[in-house]
């Protein structure tokens, strides 16, 4: 497949804010940053694909947020997209999506470190897997800030490293977030995470 047949297959797939409740949004244009100026002042994207199905997607998820929260990865940009399945039934939307993402109680939902939190149909879902080549979730694209895929793959095949700031960069992002002092949320540091699930 090629490069335009990639991004218009892309175009195609249209995603709901789980924040804002916005849809109808192009993933070209939320998450590869074309129309997202929040987006270019990172160095990367990373894309979190997963499923209200898969049992140890949330657990996943809240390692990256334990990421996302650290100084050392300021210069990332942490995105999830929840892929519908038929199990959730028509029309249910982002629905299922959100209910394990407030099950954390509280004020504050899960993972509210990460930058953004989107759904996207059945449809969606297979055109991404289609374009990614991914049959398991939790799965990863790791973009540049010019939306060129730099990696993909589950959780064991993603260089993390590769995505760390500089030993002596500035950091912008508070080292400790209050989640952290409550004890809700380890740092990432080093810890790599081993997960995989079909769906």
């Amino acid at each position: 497949m090629s490069l335009n047949e990639k991004e218009d297959l892309l175009n195609d797939v249209r995603l709901t804010c789980m924040d804002s409740a916005k849809f109808g949004l192009r993933f070209s244009e939320e998450i590869l940053g074309k129309n997202f100026d929040v987006n270019r002042k990172h160095q990367y994207t990373v894309v979190d694909f997963w499923t209200t199905a898969c049992t140890r997607c949330p657990e996943a998820l809240d390692h990256l947020n334990g990421m996302a929260a650290t100084h050392e990865y300021e210069n990332t940009f942490f995105i999830s997209i929840c892929c519908g399945s038929l199990e959730e039934g028509i029309g249910a939307g982002c629905d299922p999506a959100r209910e394990i993402r407030d099950r954390a109680g509280g004020l504050n939902p899960r993972w509210n470190d990460m930058d953004g939190h989107y759904h996207t149909d059945v449809e969606g879902k297979e055109i991404l897997k289609k374009v990614f080549g991914f049959r398991t979730v939790p799965f990863y694209a790791v973009f540049s800030k010019d939306g060129d895929v730099l990696q993909t793959g589950g959780p064991k095949s993603i260089d993390w490293d590769a995505l760390r700031i500089e030993p002596n960069a500035v950091s912008k992002k508070n080292v400790t977030t209050e989640r952290q002092l409550n004890n809700d949320v380890s740092p990432a540091s080093n810890n790599v995470f081993m997960i995989d699930e079909d769906f």
